[in-house]
């Protein structure tokens, strides 16, 4: 009986051993489950983090370029794209309503080239021109301080008051900006022999109540004293019967006009703090720097003004502009038999905003044109046409030139002196400073605000 029992017990002790290891072995498994659930857990949450740490720190302070110690972020580089933005926007809408006040549709150009200026794939161009104009301004902040040129906390209040309509010492009388217009000399008899434009006739109305002016007639045919005056009767020549008294008729009160309401500083305070309270794509503090960057631009361009001269080297051309050096010659040969340079630009020139009037690019000043062109033009001699053809970009001119003399500018061409003077000086100025450049912007151009034409 006792050794049946003994039987029965061996099994059931390497049992009670197997599973024992078996147990110890899940366990070991189960540990080694926990460790490596933990471990994933943990990646997984440095993972969260990282990303959180580079969409929240990293990233908005990531430095994309540097002059001297100012640094250009990508915050910075976002804001300045999404201010570019928002204007480009207003100003589409501001076309849009001039459109609708004239109850027309908008021209479908201008449409398209706002479209084409807020769409995706123009991003990259409008991040390349606000870097490069983020890196000009600091390059100017630098240049203008040893410059002792700067720009007061006063005087940009003063920009944003202006701005704003605000003017609490009285509305300021408009200045001229234009450049006083310079008599020039006319036109030559022997440029006009040159250009050989067919006159446009004029048409004389005949059968009209106005008689029209003869050879004799001068400025004194319009006083003549036979044109009947009025003259204003003072004293009545006769005396007037008096008027039957009738009822009394009521007599209307003139409807008081509304006073104008005071702009008040409060206001002006107002409509600042409303413009900025629901913009989410540029700060007041960002605003203003902008402001103050554009009065510290005219300052430097009003102190480079003093080395402009009013005047330059010019030259009056015309040119027919074909595609290929053989055509270039085949016009060459027209010219050299005695053709109308008229007729030959309007049937073969490519340049379309002027070949019906001859070619004709009027007056123009060193750097207006492309290199080849213009070497070609200042060196030809007046009355002359290109024997050979001038290549450029463009494709191949014959130029013929019709004067060349030292000018006064025009008030445009005075202002592009000045900002082309502006950009060299900038270029000099950049030289001598520390600047960091890089295109690691092109990561973080942003598409927002959105637009939607209408």
């Amino acid at each position: 009986m006792s050794k049946n029992v003994k039987n029965q017990t061996q099994p059931m002790r390497r049992m009670n051993k197997e599973t024992r290891s078996r147990h110890e072995k899940d366990q070991k498994k189960l540990k080694w489950l926990k460790i490596g659930a933990g471990i994933i857990g943990a990646l997984i949450i440095l993972l969260i983090l990282a990303g959180i740490f580079y969409e929240y720190q990293y990233k908005p302070n990531k430095v994309l370029g540097r002059v001297e110690n100012d640094k250009i972020t990508v915050t910075n580089f976002q804001e300045y794209v999404r201010y570019q933005r928002v204007n480009i926007i207003s100003n589409y809408n501001y076309m849009s309503q001039l459109y609708q006040m004239m109850g027309m549709p908008m021209d479908e150009n201008t449409k398209a080239e706002y479209e084409s200026q807020l769409s995706p794939a123009y991003a990259v161009i409008l991040g390349r021109q606000a870097y490069t104009t983020m890196i000009n301004n600091l390059v100017m902040k630098h240049a203008a301080k040893a410059m002792d040129i700067s720009v007061s906390d006063d005087e940009i209040e003063a920009e944003m008051k202006n701005m704003w309509g605000y003017f609490p010492n009285g509305t300021p009388t408009p200045q001229p900006t234009a450049v006083p217009y310079v008599n020039t000399p006319t036109v030559s008899a022997e440029q006009i022999a040159l250009l050989n434009y067919t006159p446009t006739p004029v048409a004389t109305a005949t059968g009209s109540a106005l008689t029209s002016l003869t050879e004799e007639s001068g400025p004194e045919a319009l006083l003549s004293t036979e044109t009947p005056v009025a003259t204003q009767t003072l004293v009545p020549t006769e005396t007037p019967e008096p008027t039957p008294q009738g009822e009394p008729t009521e007599t209307l009160q003139p409807t008081p006009s509304l006073t104008p309401t005071s702009y008040t500083e409060e206001m002006y305070k107002e409509n600042v703090a409303n413009q900025f309270k629901n913009n989410q794509y540029y700060s007041e503090a960002f605003f203003k720097q902008q402001v103050s960057y554009q009065l510290l631009e005219d300052k430097v361009k009003k102190s480079l003004e003093a080395g402009i001269t009013r005047e330059a080297d010019m030259v009056w051309a015309r040119h027919i502009l074909v595609e290929t050096e053989e055509e270039a010659k085949a016009v060459i040969e027209r010219l050299d038999n005695g053709e109308d340079w008229n007729v030959v630009a309007a049937e073969v020139s490519l340049d379309e905003a002027n070949k019906n009037n001859g070619g004709d690019l009027g007056w123009f000043t060193k750097g207006s044109m492309v290199a080849p062109f213009e070497t070609a033009a200042y060196e030809q001699k007046i009355g002359t046409y290109s024997q050979e053809p001038v290549k450029s970009d463009f494709g191949y001119h014959i130029i013929q030139i019709i004067g060349h003399e030292v000018r006064p500018l025009t008030s445009t061409q005075y202002q592009t002196a000045i900002t082309t003077a502006y950009y060299k000086w900038l270029e000099e100025e950049k030289a001598k400073l520390n600047v960091t450049e890089s295109n690691d912007w092109m990561e973080f151009v942003p598409t927002e605000p959105a637009f939607s034409p209408f």
